[in-house]
């Protein structure tokens, strides 16, 4: 079983929502200082669904690990 493309892909996920989130969280802080309250309100929205994703890839990623270390073999490599 091969799940080194679903590493992969939780990792740039993962990458991407912390990414999103830093950016929303910085907009939101700009914006509760020009003083759009109800902006920042959604915008802050946006972070927190984010910050969800991240955490939730988090979690995959560990999972996704564990399975990988239990299902490889203990034979040590030969050599050719």
């Amino acid at each position: 079983m091969n799940l080194h493309s679903w590493i992969a892909r939780v990792l740039w996920s993962g990458a991407v929502a912390l990414g999103i989130g830093f950016i929303a969280g910085m907009l939101a802080l700009i914006l509760r200082s020009v003083g759009d309250a109800s902006g920042a309100m959604a915008v802050r929205g946006v972070m927190l669904v984010s910050v969800a994703v991240f955490t939730l890839s988090l979690v995959s990623l560990v999972v996704l690990l564990a399975v990988t270390e239990l299902t490889r073999s203990n034979q040590p490599p030969q050599d050719t």
